[in-house]
């Protein structure tokens, strides 16, 4: 997908013609789901879902999402990550960037420790909601 970025943090402020892309590609995807033909972009991919607090709608969304489109989730909470955890969120930042290739997350603040690793910052909101599990498409 051209003008895809590196991390997709919020949606205010990505390209126009990209939104309208990953939109209509999320519409395609949603068209073949569950049938033979559906594709598996995310083959060989695992997310990292970091949520500190309960979240069911986008736990959730991302989880299906993931396996839907061929994927793997680990799911990673307050007892593996937190700022007053056994690892500095440093080290967090660095053993996922090396074992997963996309970290989403519910961060407490805006501010995050940035890593290699491509990361989707969830939210539960009507937009977030509706396009969480479709919002990993634009990575392929």
């Amino acid at each position: 997908m051209s003008g895809a970025p590196e991390h997709l943090v919020d949606i205010v402020g990505l390209d126009r013609a990209f939104v309208l892309e990953l939109f209509a590609e999320a519409d395609r995807l949603r068209a073949v789901r569950g049938t033979p033909k559906s594709p598996k972009p995310l083959a060989g991919k695992t997310a990292a879902l970091v949520f500190h607090k309960p979240s069911l709608r986008t736990r959730v969304s991302f989880t299906v999402g993931m396996h839907e489109l061929g994927g793997d989730a680990v799911d990673l909470g307050a007892a593996e990550i937190s700022e007053n955890g056994r690892e500095s969120l440093e080290d967090v930042a660095h053993v996922l960037s090396g074992m997963v290739d996309l970290v989403v997350s519910t961060p407490r603040s805006r501010s995050s420790t940035r890593s290699p690793t491509t990361r989707i910052r969830a939210r539960s909101s009507p937009t977030c909601t509706r396009c969480g599990a479709r919002a990993a498409t634009w990575m392929r």
